[in-house]
C-alpha cells in the first residue's frame, strides 16, 4: 500500500470490477480516458481486470480515499503503470479520478506523486511517459508541475465526438523527478 494523508493506492481485486464496470460505461469519462465509446458488460470488465492483474508488465492500483468514517476507504479511481519495459526501464502512466467529487482537490496530484515515487524509487524505472488529449489543459498543467516534458504532439489522433483532437506525449526521467523531489523537500 502506498499512502499520503487520506489518499492511498492499493492493489485492485476482482471485487472492484463492479465499480470499474460503471466507470467504463460512463460516457463522460470516455473523453478524459481517450477510450472507445463502446459499452462493455460486467463479464468483459472482469475479464479485462483479470488479464491486467496477471500481466507482469503492468501494475494497476486503485486510488482510494479515507471517507467520512476513519478506516472506511472509497475507491475513486485507478492508476496504472502499463507496458513496463524492464530492460529499458520505462513505463506508460495512466490515471483517472472517476468520481467527479474528488477531481480538482489534490487527490490526483497526491496519487501521481505516490505512483512516481513507487516507479522511480521502488521499481527503479528510468522513464515514465504518458499521453493526454490536448484539450485537457488541467491534466497537462498538473503533469508539467511534476516535471513532465512535452515530447511531441500526435496530430488529430483522437476523435472526441465533434472533431479530431491532438494528443500530447509527455515524459519524465528519473533524475528529473529526483531533482524536483529534492527541491520540494526543502
Amino acid at each position: 500500500m502506498l499512502e499520503s494523508g487520506s489518499v492511498c493506492l492499493k492493489p485492485l481485486s476482482v471485487q472492484d470490477a463492479e465499480i470499474i464496470h460503471q466507470w467504463k460505461n460512463d460516457i463522460s469519462l470516455v473523453h478524459l480516458l481517450m477510450a472507445k465509446p463502446m459499452p462493455v458488460t460486467l463479464d468483459e470488465t472482469k475479464e479485462w481486470l483479470n488479464k491486467v492483474l496477471k500481466d507482469k508488465n503492468q501494475i494497476i492500483l486503485g486510488i482510494k480515499v479515507n471517507h467520512i468514517v476513519p478506516d472506511q476507504e472509497l475507491l475513486i479511481g485507478i492508476t496504472r503503470l502499463m507496458f513496463i519495459d524492464w530492460i529499458n526501464r520505462k513505463s506508460e502512466l495512466g490515471i483517472y479520478i472517476a468520481n467527479e467529487k474528488y477531481r480538482g482537490i489534490g487527490v490526483g496530484k497526491t496519487a501521481i506523486n505516490l505512483i512516481l515515487d513507487y516507479a522511480f524509487c521502488f521499481l527503479n524505472l528510468h522513464k515514465i511517459y504518458l499521453q493526454v488529449s490536448e484539450s485537457n489543459r488541467a491534466a497537462i498543467n498538473l503533469y508539467k508541475s511534476f516535471g513532465f516534458q512535452v515530447e511531441g504532439i500526435k496530430r488529430e489522433e483522437f476523435w472526441n465526438k465533434i472533431s479530431y483532437e491532438n494528443v500530447v506525449s509527455m515524459g519524465i526521467l528519473e533524475h528529473e523527478y529526483r531533482v524536483r523531489k529534492t527541491k520540494a523537500d526543502l
